[in-house]
């Protein structure tokens, strides 16, 4: 249980790490490397999370846990290119309503912040 909880904390710390990346970025080199550290923490946390649910949850409920798991982040999956369909033909992906976005990647760093935090 000792490493399950280093590597959610270095997953929190990559999160960081690669999101103050992404809001300070000025060329494509930097978004690259940024989203290849998202993709890194996101498997970290893909891979560790299951384990952990299983090691807190009753004997009775394991399978259904840990299924659940997955079925939810493929839902969110589906759910997100769903969005995203619908959201094409709107003219929000111009980049002048993007640039009052910025704080969007800031506030979730915050709440990792405090997570990471919290939960030492």
């Amino acid at each position: 249980k000792y490493g399950e909880n280093r590597l959610m904390m270095l997953s929190d710390i990559i999160v960081i790490l690669s999101s103050m990346l992404l809001i300070s970025s000025l060329s494509v080199t930097n978004l690259c490397f940024g989203r290849l550290l998202v993709g890194v923490a996101c498997g970290i946390s893909t891979s560790i999370i299951p384990r952990y649910l299983l090691s807190i949850s009753p004997q009775r409920w394991k399978g259904i846990i840990g299924s659940f798991h997955q079925l939810f982040i493929t839902i969110g999956i589906g759910f997100s290119f769903y969005i995203g369909q619908r959201l094409k033909d709107l003219d929000i992906f111009n980049i002048s309503h993007w640039k009052s976005y910025f704080f969007v990647p800031i506030i979730y760093s915050v709440i990792r912040l405090t997570i990471l935090f919290i939960f030492q």
